[in-house]
């Protein structure tokens, strides 16, 4: 977990029962906070495994680039941008992350968000 997700992870469960679940989760403490973008194995069958900071859905949101497949999580899907105007998210930041990753990578990556199915670059709405 990246270190700028701390504070929202202490917020679990407040936003648990904000969003009206009825059950709470053990905090778990971050063993190896991650501060930088990282290179997590520099080869597994000549693959890199790549971890990119992109802050905007949370501060410490992270992308993981493992040859050309990305998983995305909440920051990029199909449809664009979801703003959801939860604690932690910066829209202006959101859309420089999407940036990054429109002009980083290529038609040839496969992108695997937090909801939704597979996409390539040519199919991410314009709008």
């Amino acid at each position: 977990m990246h270190f700028s997700d701390k504070k929202i992870l202490s917020m679990a469960n407040f936003l648990l029962k904000m969003f009206k679940y009825e059950y709470f989760i053990d905090i778990p403490e971050i063993d190896y906070p991650i501060t930088t973008n990282t290179t997590l194995l520099k080869y597994i069958s000549n693959t890199n495994i790549t971890l990119h900071n992109l802050p905007g859905h949370t501060n410490g949101s992270c992308i993981i680039e493992i040859g050309e497949f990305v998983f995305t999580g909440d920051t990029f899907i199909e449809k664009g941008i979801i703003n959801n105007d939860l604690p932690g998210e910066n829209l202006v930041l959101l859309q420089q992350s999407v940036e990054f990753i429109k002009q980083t990578f290529t038609d040839g990556y496969t992108f695997f968000p937090g909801h939704g199915n597979s996409f390539s670059l040519n199919r991410v709405s314009k709008g």
